[in-house]
């Protein structure tokens, strides 16, 4: 008996996997420059994993049964998670560090973009279900 992949949870699952490689590929730089600003850094570590965390969110909703509250908070576990293994794979990369801050930065951009998520699709169906009136 052979199995079938099914393609469709794939798609779903395919920019989450994209974006993780190009964090990969971010941490992975070794010529750092210095933040223009202070806490510039952060910032940007939110605005990353806030779109990771808004494709994770995407992910869940599309292929697993979960609600919105689950697949927000799945989604905030799972990029901190990822933002955890990102920050140990910095102390590997020379001059780069791991830092608490990037961390939290992480796990705070997975929630807001979780929250997008489930905030956008939440609205596509009020507005769907006026449509149908």
């Amino acid at each position: 008996m052979t199995r079938r992949i099914k393609i469709k949870p794939l798609k779903h699952w395919f920019p989450c996997i994209l974006w993780a490689a190009v964090i990969f590929y971010l941490s992975s730089q070794t010529s750092v420059e210095l933040p223009l600003f202070p806490f510039a850094d952060k910032i940007a570590h939110i605005g990353v994993y806030t779109i990771f965390g808004f494709f994770v969110s995407r992910a869940l909703f599309k292929t697993h049964n979960l609600n919105g509250t689950q697949a927000i908070i799945a989604a905030m576990i799972v990029s901190g998670l990822y933002g955890l293994t990102d920050e140990i794979h910095q102390m590997y990369v020379p001059p780069r560090s791991a830092e608490a801050l990037d961390l939290m930065a992480d796990f705070m951009g997975g929630f807001l973009g979780a929250l997008t998520y489930g905030c956008m699709s939440r609205i596509s169906k009020k507005s769907q279900g006026e449509r149908a009136c």
